[in-house]
C-alpha cells in the first residue's frame, strides 16, 4: 500500500492504469471482493484508504469533477453498511453515485 501525500489519482491511480490499460480495477480482477489497501490518502485532516478492488471510473470522475471545479468537493462521508456482522465504519461515496468505489476512513483527524 502507497501513501500518498498529495491527490491519489494523479500520483497513484492514472500511473498505475497507464501501466496496466487493460484493468477495469486497482488489483487488475474483474470481479469479488479484495478489502486489501492500495492508497491511502489525506483528505480534510482524515486518513483514508481506497481498497485495490476499486475500480478506475469512478475515481477519474471525482478527479476530473474536481480538475474542472477545485472548489467542489465530490464525496460524502457515509456510514457503511453492516454485511455478515462486518462494518468498515466510514467511507466516501461520490454524490452522483459510486459503484465499485471502496475508500474508508482509517483514521481521523484529532480535534
Amino acid at each position: 500500500m502507497s501513501y500518498l501525500p498529495c491527490n491519489p489519482v494523479e500520483s497513484g491511480v492514472l500511473p498505475q492504469q497507464a501501466h496496466n490499460p487493460t484493468h477495469i480495477s486497482l488489483d487488475g480482477r474483474r470481479t469479488g471482493p479484495h478489502g486489501s489497501a492500495a492508497f491511502r490518502f489525506k483528505r480534510h485532516g482524515n486518513v483514508w484508504k481506497i481498497n485495490a478492488d476499486t475500480h478506475y471510473d469512478p475515481l477519474k470522475l471525482a478527479y476530473d469533477s474536481i480538475a474542472n471545479d477545485s472548489s467542489y468537493d465530490p464525496f460524502v462521508e457515509m456510514p457503511t453498511r453492516e454485511t455478515k456482522g462486518i462494518s468498515h465504519g466510514i467511507c466516501l461515496k461520490l454524490k452522483q453515485g459510486s459503484e465499485n468505489m471502496f475508500i474508508y476512513l482509517m483514521k481521523r483527524k484529532r480535534k
